[in-house]
């Protein structure tokens, strides 16, 4: 089975309602059906960022006045748009929630083979090395002088160290001959466990500095600190989820 996007969800009944229980409904319905890009959506710096492979970006005012025109004043929607980018993001994705998993041969698979992605993975896993380099500099700065909460990094040496290892063992399985049916199941499977436990701690460090520099609590980290870890979110789950069907691909032949 593949997955696609399902519809959006119905819009709620907003008969009876007060205005302030009205806006709600709409800022409920949104988020409902839309979330932050870096939930799901890949990323790749070299192509400019985020790939809607889902559809969007969408604007928050757009779809909530086509959803609602009839139903709500032209003030109200803006209110619940203004809502709904509180927190600075004006470009949204569909909400994973509304995937839905279809046949095969009705969709086009949005991945390459994995023989594609295997030779595609030296490549990033040189970038990978190179973002966790510079990530190992900047950790110690987000955790000294009492930063606030959401500029705690989280990551300890042996994160990155761990990291950095896993790097190298799966370089090691790519010198192999013939590396697609030659691959270690147990090497590619730690390193696809550390890379996501990394990616977890990168994302709701980015997520959250990412709101916190958008309101200017944290003005004194720039915007290259604050894509590159986004940009390395999506580099690790990239290369996981390749490590995890080479893996799994291994197994099938034993």
């Amino acid at each position: 089975m593949a997955v696609d996007m399902g519809p959006r969800r119905d819009v709620p009944d907003l008969e009876d309602l007060s205005r302030e229980q009205r806006i709600e409904a709409m800022v409920a319905w949104f988020f409902d059906n839309f979330e932050d890009p870096a939930e799901l959506t890949p990323y790749e710096s070299a192509e400019g960022g985020y790939q809607w492979i889902w559809g969007g970006p969408y604007n928050a005012l757009e779809e909530i006045g086509d959803a609602f025109a009839d139903f709500a004043s032209d003030e109200e929607m803006q209110a619940a748009a203004d809502e709904v980018e509180s927190d600075g993001l004006h470009e949204w994705a569909p909400n994973h929630n509304r995937m839905i998993e279809v046949d095969e041969e009705d969709v086009e698979d949005v991945l390459p083979p994995l023989s594609e992605r295997i030779a595609a993975l030296r490549g990033q896993l040189d970038q990978l090395d190179e973002a966790l380099v510079g990530l190992g500099q900047v950790a110690p700065q987000m955790g000294h002088n009492r930063p606030p909460e959401g500029m705690r990094l989280g990551l300890s040496d042996d994160d990155i160290r761990e990291a950095r290892d896993s790097v190298q063992d799966v370089r090691g399985e790519l010198d192999k001959p013939d590396p697609l049916t030659n691959g270690d199941p147990a090497v590619l499977s730690r390193a696809e466990g550390r890379f996501r436990s990394l990616a977890i701690k990168v994302r709701q460090w980015a997520m959250a500095a990412g709101k916190l520099i958008a309101a200017g609590v944290a003005a004194q980290v720039g915007a290259e600190l604050w894509d590159d870890p986004v940009a390395l979110y999506h580099k690790l789950e990239t290369i996981a989820g390749t490590l995890n069907h080479w893996s799994s691909f291994m197994q099938m032949l034993f």
